[in-house]
């Protein structure tokens, strides 16, 4: 099925579904976001002006000062001005001055793929990479996700030496009584992204895995997981701060975070 022939079948489903959805552009591969971007990097928030009254909207969004912390693409030195547009016009047919934007806080911290406007302003660089607030804890996050299930992700070792496994690993546990029957695939490094921060590039799968589909049947309590060797699959040989991805990146969705050192010393007997 042809690039043509998939538009009008999503536009034709969309429609169905409601007038207030647009059919979104095809989702942009990690490298090429990071090529076409003018900046990529985690930022934290220094300023946030004042909020109006009726709050800000999208036909006029907040500009907000972020310094950066760790960039990938683009000039990590000064303050960058970015107008924080988080309403997708791509995504959804409204008018922008009904849409409110929630600024961020103060502190906060963010992934942020940003393209850079003639006054000097960056703005989101699209409409799947732009704005990723960052988790708590750089190894560990917790997906929302609907009422039937809790998710987990994380990294771990969070701080690993030279050739020790640093291993992906998600999971998902039923809180619902009724219990889910089906074909459950598993994951594999493909469905990944990890980004070697040191040497600024997304690294390349150097072992996949093999894609299977079992049946499954998770009753309430009980969790299913999915687990990926990150060193093995991508063959993470140096030292370094590393960036993991799932499946592209959403609004709340910013990457998990380990390091590689040479400089690991292990303690005691323990494993």
């Amino acid at each position: 099925m042809g690039r043509t022939t998939l538009l009008a079948l999503a536009a034709c489903l969309l429609a169905a579904a409601g007038p207030t959805r647009a059919v979104p552009p095809f989702p942009t591969p990690l490298p090429k976001a990071v090529e076409q971007a003018d900046f990529v990097g985690i930022v934290r928030v220094a300023e946030v002006p004042t909020r109006p009254r009726a709050g800000f909207r999208a036909d006029a969004p907040p500009l907000v000062a972020a310094k950066p912390v760790s960039v990938l693409k683009g000039d990590p030195g000064g303050r960058l001005r970015i107008l924080w547009q988080t309403h997708c016009h791509s995504c959804y047919v409204r008018d922008p001055k009904t849409v409110e934007v929630i600024p961020p806080a103060v502190g906060d911290e963010y992934l942020v793929f940003l393209a850079k406007a003639p006054d000097g302003a960056f703005v989101r660089f699209g409409y799947e990479w732009h704005f990723h607030k960052m988790p708590p804890a750089p190894n560990v996050r917790t997906p929302p996700t609907a009422d039937a299930w809790r998710a987990h992700a994380e990294v771990s070792p969070g701080v690993a030496g030279l050739g020790e496994a640093v291993k992906y690993r998600f999971t998902a546990t039923r809180m619902t009584a009724e219990p889910w029957a089906g074909d459950q695939p598993n994951m594999t490094a493909e469905d990944v992204d990890v980004v070697d921060l040191a040497r600024k590039q997304v690294l390349t799968v150097k072992k996949a895995g093999v894609r299977k589909r079992v049946p499954l049947v998770v009753e309430k309590g009980e969790t299913y997981a999915h687990e990926i060797d990150l060193t093995e699959a991508f063959g993470i040989t140096r030292p370094g701060e590393y960036w993991v991805f799932r499946g592209g990146a959403s609004e709340d969705d910013g990457p998990l975070r380990f390091e590689v050192t040479d400089k690991l010393r292990k303690v005691g007997g323990g494993r």
